[in-house]
């Protein structure tokens, strides 16, 4: 595989990385492509409580450039962790994510790299309220966020061994709750 380093990022960081990032999360960061060509993989997964995952990356080198196109889909079904009850349920969960990235490695001791990703989450919650005279009511929750993401990274390695990363990322987030 291509990975170029891996991070643990204690802490909440949903803002960052997704809904599901609470206590932390473990970056998996994958390198440019090692060799000359194309390459390509794709990842599929299923779980139980049932949910799925699929991923797939394509990729293409030349001498020190190299380009790059990756996308994902990932599904949890809902859970509910008591019966009857639906306020006490964990959310059905969908998520999205396209991106590509473009690079060049080792023009004179400078890595460069500039990744754009497209991601969408979306989460169908239910409540229930009661209403007076009237009964109780169930009501969906539906959260939807999209989120666009440019990184760049500049790596500069150094004849002692030592590398100097500078990353620039800009990110918006585009959100809708609804009742």
């Amino acid at each position: 595989t291509d990975v170029e380093r891996i991070e643990v990022v204690t802490g909440p960081t949903s803002a960052l990385y997704g809904t599901q990032a609470l206590g932390g999360v473990v970056n998996i960061l994958t390198g440019p492509p090692r060799h000359p060509g194309v390459s390509a993989r794709f990842r599929g997964e299923g779980r139980h409580p049932w949910g799925a995952l699929a991923q797939g990356q394509g990729f293409y080198r030349h001498e020190a450039l190299w380009a790059g196109v990756e996308a994902s889909a990932q599904y949890n079904q809902p859970l509910r962790l008591r019966d009857g009850i639906i306020d006490y349920a964990v959310p059905e969960r969908r998520q999205y994510q396209i991106g590509g990235r473009l690079g060049a490695t080792d023009l004179d001791g400078i890595d460069l790299q500039l990744r754009a990703r497209f991601i969408r989450d979306e989460q169908d919650g239910l409540t229930q309220e009661s209403v007076p005279g009237l009964g109780v009511y169930r009501i969906d929750l539906p959260d939807r966020v999209n989120r666009f993401v440019l990184q760049g990274r500049e790596a500069v390695h150094f004849e002692d061994g030592s590398t100097l990363r500078v990353p620039r990322t800009r990110q918006q987030d585009d959100g809708e709750t609804t009742k």
